[in-house]
């Protein structure tokens, strides 16, 4: 039997000559083509879908509606049947106050056509129409509506408002067309005893946007500036038992440093920090060696924080 010869080079015009051969070679590089995009694919998925166009910033959206300062006030309280009646006073009144807080979603004639509702969903209340009440068209359903918003819709709550103007909005919104039920004796007297009129409310002082801006900048800079200072006596002093725990607990030290800054003035006492480092919680930069604190380690720590005015300023 003769001796079978092994080739030791390959014949190209051998090959080329023989389909089999060369449509199994395409197929190999084919394959490792595919495999090779699909892993530079996968590497780099996150630029390839990156999201180049940049967004549109457009002048209304960098404004807000500003609001005047005004003293909270004391509205005296009021009897219930009186603030149900319609006077013409009251639906003028109610008109005024309408065209400011309501128009701009509602409509000037409140038929949920404002400028400010076009994007809304679901679409402000056309009040002319009695379909798709969510809470009905009883006076107590429209106080309620006014009062706490609607959840899930831009309905937003007016309880800051005096009640009285509630009610003067409410009464001209009800003018807009006849179909309104009458309120019943038990309905106001329900009323009454949810929202308590006769013993009257109080409403709190309001700032202006721009400078309750300018204040949370201020604080959230005096933050800045405190947790600064207590994060360089942790780097620069390495000799306290106290920053030598604070080592050992805390998985970030910045992270940390501004969650305690994030704990009212009111809850700071040495029973809520203890809880707050036996929890151990990574979100608030701590280890899981924390919950195995002594009581006398955690009371040092206590002390530390409070004597290096960490908290002595933010009282």
């Amino acid at each position: 039997m003769p001796e079978k010869k092994y080739q030791d080079e390959i014949d190209f015009r051998e090959v080329l000559r023989s389909p089999s051969r060369w449509k199994g070679a395409i197929f190999i590089i084919v394959i490792a083509l595919i495999i090779t995009g699909g892993e530079i694919y996968l590497k780099n998925i996150d630029k390839i879908f990156e999201n180049r166009i940049p967004p549109r910033i457009g002048p209304d959206t960098l404004m807000f509606n500003e609001i005047e300062m005004m003293k909270g006030v004391h509205t005296p309280g009021q009897n219930i049947e009186d603030l149900a009646k319609p006077t013409p006073e009251i639906i003028e009144k109610g008109k005024q106050l309408y065209a400011s807080t309501c128009a701009s979603c509602h409509g000037a004639e409140g038929k949920g056509d404002g400028t400010a509702g076009t994007s809304l969903n679901p679409k402000p209340r056309n009040f002319h129409s009695k379909e798709g009440w969510k809470n009905g068209m009883e006076l107590s359903n429209l106080f309620r509506t006014v009062n706490d918003g609607i959840q899930g819709s831009s309905m937003v709550a007016y309880e800051y408002i005096p009640f009285t103007d509630r009610f003067a909005m409410i009464h001209y919104i009800r003018s807009l067309a006849p179909d309104y039920p009458a309120p019943t004796p038990a309905e106001l007297a329900k009323m009454e005893q949810t929202y308590r009129f006769s013993e009257g409310t109080t409403t709190p002082n309001k700032i202006p946007v721009s400078i309750a801006i300018e204040n949370l900048a201020t604080e959230s800079k005096k933050d800045v500036d405190t947790i600064s200072s207590v994060f360089a006596k942790l780097s620069m002093d390495s000799t306290s038992e106290a920053i030598t725990l604070i080592n050992k607990i805390a998985s970030d030290k910045k992270t940390l440093l501004n969650s305690l800054n994030n704990i009212k003035p009111s809850n700071w006492n040495h029973d809520y920090f203890s809880e707050f480092l036996i929890s151990a919680s990574r979100e608030n930069g701590l280890k899981p060696a924390a919950s195995n604190l002594k009581p006398e380690q955690i009371r040092k720590l206590y002390d530390y924080f409070s004597q290096n005015g960490y908290y002595l300023s933010r009282q």
